[in-house]
C-alpha cells in the first residue's frame, strides 16, 4: 500500500497531515466496526483496490472530448462516469419502448420476445451508426490539418484512448 503522504502529494491542495485537513467524524475503530456490521470482508477490500487500480490511469472526465448528445443529457447524467450513447429524448423514447414490450409479455409472451429482438437490433444498429460518426469526427480533427503539432496530435490521440475506453466499457 502507497504511503498517505506521498499519495496526497498528488492531490492538488490537500495538506496531508496538517492543521488544515478536516478530522473524519468517525475513528479507524469506528470506521471498523461499521465495516463488520455492513459484511464488508477482505474480499470486497481486494475488488475497491482492483478497481483502483484499473481506474487511475483512465481519464473520466475529460474536458478535449464531448458530444453532440452531452448537450441534451441532465445533469444527473452528465455526472456518470460514462455519459449516455443517447440523446435523452431518444434514450426515452426506447426505454419507453422497452416498458411497453414487458408489459405486453404477460398476454402475449413470444410476441413480446420478438418485439425485445426487434428493439436490441434496432438498438445495436443505432450504437453502430453512433460510434461510426463519432470515429469520423475524430478522425477528421487530425486528418485534415497535414501539419498539425505534437499537441493537437497529442489531443487526438486522449481523445482516442477515450472513446477506445468508451467502446471496450460497453
Amino acid at each position: 500500500m502507497e504511503d498517505p503522504a506521498t499519495v496526497a502529494n498528488d492531490i492538488s491542495g490537500y495538506d496531508y497531515g496538517s492543521s488544515k485537513v478536516v478530522k473524519s467524524p468517525i475513528t479507524v475503530k469506528e470506521l471498523e466496526q461499521l465495516k463488520e456490521s455492513a459484511g464488508f470482508t477482505t474480499e470486497d477490500e481486494h475488488w475497491l483496490q482492483v478497481a483502483g487500480e484499473v481506474l487511475k490511469d483512465q481519464d473520466l472526465i475529460n474536458s478535449d472530448v464531448k458530444s453532440d448528445h452531452q448537450d441534451q443529457q441532465s445533469p444527473d447524467d452528465r455526472r456518470s462516469s460514462h455519459p449516455s450513447l443517447f440523446p435523452r429524448n431518444e434514450s426515452d423514447d426506447l426505454r419507453l419502448r422497452w416498458h411497453n414490450i414487458q408489459g405486453r409479455f404477460v398476454d402475449e409472451p413470444r410476441h413480446a420476445v420478438e418485439e425485445a429482438d426487434q428493439l436490441v437490433g434496432f438498438v445495436i444498429g443505432r450504437l453502430a451508426e453512433i460510434f461510426a460518426d463519432e470515429r469520423y469526427g475524430l478522425e477528421q480533427q487530425w486528418s485534415k490539418a497535414k501539419a498539425a503539432s505534437t499537441e493537437d496530435l497529442r489531443k487526438s490521440l486522449r481523445q482516442y484512448r477515450s472513446f477506445f475506453d468508451r467502446l471496450l466499457s460497453l
